[in-house]
């Protein structure tokens, strides 16, 4: 018997850097800050090859951990304190099969594994008996890229099946940002915190211009998953002021929003300019005044010199980067040639999912003896790219299993939403003044295509064909604030929208580019073409505030606002006798907006909430032009869905106040539903279907909006 063959790559890289500083004296300044930064790259392949062996195993597997911790401590009559951590990882991993042949009697597999654990901190403080100010900054950037592939390659043949294939790229991130930072002066006190991640990753899995034939299965598997947390908290306190004001930013395949910009990097020379100033300068210097390391024999300038130019990161251009990281599981012919014949025993499957576990806190809190003034922004904007497709002059038979194409998103913990934004914040003083936001934009592509010159064939009775869309994130926010003093006033506002699109295709719309028109041939088994979109998206807000003079405006929106599209498009042959087929888009939008807000005065009070929920999601099942469809039965279903509990839109809104003199009150709330279904059948198209055809669009939708308030006026009270 043949013994089998192993071809494997393993890196494992870690650091812990950790940077303490502390500073007293009349007047006491410390800076301190840790930089660590990851470029590996771990190979494992095969180039123009030829095996036989009884099995193949070519394996990359890649691990970084980060531990970057700065700290800052000062003391003195005015103290001063700023504390950096930044951490970079652009791995590349790759395990391929470029070229050759491969015959082995049983499993072949290509398997690239990535996994990174970053954690970030940045702690400061700051004590004078005048003045004390306090900032702390942890950024965190994933760039890295994660493929498995075989390229121009043979596995198995016609004659000599081998056992099975399987090509697989995972890639696993795990963060923890911490930015946290407190301020306290006889006469003013000033904290500032602000923590940024942002993850780019590519993710893909790819059999290209090859020909592959086994007794077993064929799978083709990208699968991400990210479990992100990310908090900032400042606290300040003063005899006269207080000043207090966290931000925390988290982003996925997404660049910075205009908002995020202007809250991480104000002005273009905020938080981030300085974390990048830090970074991207020479971290070991030999100057008498500012040096942190002498020459020796065994460490000359050159050592320096290199160490610097290899250690420094662009913390603002890496966060500021155009997007570009996906998963992608793909079977792709580049030349229009015959040589991409995919012949499996058993099941074809072709799967791109990404779950994720993301969750943004951030805390703002400040008194002032005079004046307290407090804010807290939290920030997170998702954007995956996820796709399971098919491209070119491709052959894929099944003989006994399925053939499956599925790209989906969804939650990494059941019980948990997959993205998650919570800011708090408080501030109280003669004057207290709050400001709260948290914001969620979720906008995924997800697309399962059976590409255009594409012939899939299943030879079983049993055996079905199955194109598999799927967008099941779902996203929160929650903001709340309070404000305390003789005169306070609060904001708080929280926004969580979801939009994108999930698309299932069989063929291509634009049918002239064509190289081969796409053919499903089945043998009694179905055809399924699936879009759905599970949109739950929930905001809330709380406001609260107390004084002699008190107001509050509290604001909760929630949307959802994307496509669910199924689509058999043009010049698409289904060959089917006796099976059903089945053409479905569905959206369940479940949009929940709820806004609270309570003031409590001795002589004005005034508060006002406002709440929104809008669902206006789409659902299109489509048939194009110039189609051949035989088959038992044709179903063409456009829907929009009932969520299991609860309304498709609700808004809840209260605003309570009451003072001993004046007291007004006013709540909004509004809920709606412009959800579009549509079911359609274009010309030119050739049906031989000996049982049922159904085409039907269907918009189940269900709506509440409620206020209610409580306003109490000694001399007027004003309610709406």
């Amino acid at each position: 018997a043949k013994g089998a063959a192993t071809v494997k790559a393993r890196s494992s890289q870690g650091v812990s850097s950790i940077v303490v500083g502390a500073a007293g004296g009349a007047v006491a300044v410390v800076g301190s800050g840790s930089v660590a930064k990851f470029t590996s790259t771990t190979e494992a392949y095969s180039d123009d090859a030829v095996w036989r062996v009884g099995a193949l195993d070519i394996r990359a597997d890649h691990d970084s951990v980060f531990l970057v911790a700065g700290g800052g401590l000062a003391a003195g009559g005015v103290a001063g304190s700023g504390t950096f951590a930044v951490g970079l990882d652009t791995s590349t991993t790759e395990a391929r099969v470029d070229g050759g042949a491969v015959d082995a009697d049983g499993q072949v597999n290509v398997m690239a594994d990535s996994s990174t654990e970053m954690r970030t901190w940045a702690i400061g403080g700051a004590g004078g008996g005048a003045a004390g100010i306090a900032g702390a900054v942890a950024v965190g950037i994933i760039d890295s890229t994660t493929s498995a592939k075989v390229v121009d390659s043979r596995v198995g043949s016609a004659a000599d099946r081998s056992g099975g294939l399987a090509v697989q790229a995972t890639d696993s991130v795990v963060t923890e940002s911490r930015a946290g930072v407190a301020a306290v002066g006889g006469i003013g006190g000033a904290g500032a915190g602000a923590s940024v991640t942002k993850i780019d990753n590519t993710t893909t899995a790819t059999i290209q211009d090859s020909n592959v034939h086994v007794d077993n299965d064929i799978a083709v598997t990208a699968r991400a998953e990210r479990n992100l947390s990310n908090a900032a908290v400042a606290a300040a306190a003063g005899g006269t002021v207080g000043i207090g004001g966290a931000v925390a930013v988290t982003v996925m395949n997404a660049g910075l929003s205009s908002d995020a910009s202007g809250e991480a990097d104000k002005d273009n020379n905020g938080t981030l300019s300085k974390a990048n100033a830090f970074s991207s300068g020479d971290q070991l210097k030999t100057g008498d005044d500012d040096g942190n390391i002498s020459t020796g024999s065994n460490f000359s300038h050159s050592d320096i010199t290199r160490i610097n130019a290899s250690g420094k990161v662009s913390a603002k251009g890496s966060v500021n980067a155009a997007p570009d990281g996906s998963t992608r599981a793909t079977v792709v012919d580049t030349a229009n040639t015959a040589a991409n014949t995919l012949r499996a025993g058993g099941n074809i499957r072709i799967t791109a999912s990404e779950k994720d576990k993301v969750d943004v806190l951030v805390g703002g809190g400040a008194l002032g003896g005079i004046a307290g003034v407090g804010a807290a922004v939290g920030v997170l904007d998702v954007r995956h790219d996820v796709r399971a497709t098919t491209d070119g002059a491709i052959t894929l038979r099944a003989d006994t299993g399925d053939i499956e194409l599925d790209a989906s998103t969804g939650r990494l913990e059941a019980g948990t939403a997959a993205v998650n934004v919570k800011s708090y914040q408080a501030a109280g003083g003669l004057v207290g003044v709050g400001a709260a936001v948290a914001t969620a934009d979720l906008a995924n592509t997800v697309v399962a295509k059976l590409g255009d010159g594409t012939q899939a064939t299943v030879g079983s009775a049993a055996g079905d064909v199955r194109v598999l869309a799927g967008d099941a994130m779902d996203a929160s926010a929650h903001a709340e604030g309070y404000a305390v003093g003789v005169v306070a006033a609060g904001i708080v506002i929280a926004r969580a929208d979801k939009a994108g699109s999930s698309t299932a295709q069989i063929g291509e719309a634009d049918s002239t580019t064509q190289a081969a028109a796409t053919a499903v041939t089945l043998g009694g088994g179905a055809l399924a073409v699936e879009s759905t979109r599970g949109d739950a998206v929930s905001a809330s807000s709380k406001a609260g505030s107390g004084g002699v003079a008190a107001g509050s405006g509290s604001e909760a929106t929630a949307s959802a606002t994307g496509a669910a599209r199924a689509t058999i498009a043009d010049r698409v042959t289904v060959n089917a006798p006796g099976s059903a087929i089945s053409v479905a888009a569905r959206s369940t939008p479940k949009v929940s907006a709820v806004s609270r807000g309570y003031n409590g005065s001795l002589a004005v009070s005034i508060g006002v909430s406002l709440a929104e929920a809008t669902a206006a999601t789409q659902s299109y099942a489509t048939m194009g032009r110039n189609n051949s469809i035989t088959a038992g039965s044709l179903s063409l279903n456009a829907a929009t869905l009932l969520p299991t509990l609860g309304e498709t839109a609700y808004s809840y809104a209260n605003a309570t106040g009451g003072s001993l003199l004046v007291g007004a009150n006013g709540s909004d709330s509004w809920a709606g539903s412009t959800s579009l279904v549509n079911a359609t059948v274009g010309g030119s198209n050739s049906f031989a279907i000996s049982g049922s055809t159904s085409l039907t669009a269907s918009n189940q939708t269900r709506q509440t909006a409620e206020t209610s308030g409580v306003t109490i006026g000694g001399l007027l009270a004003i309610g709406a």
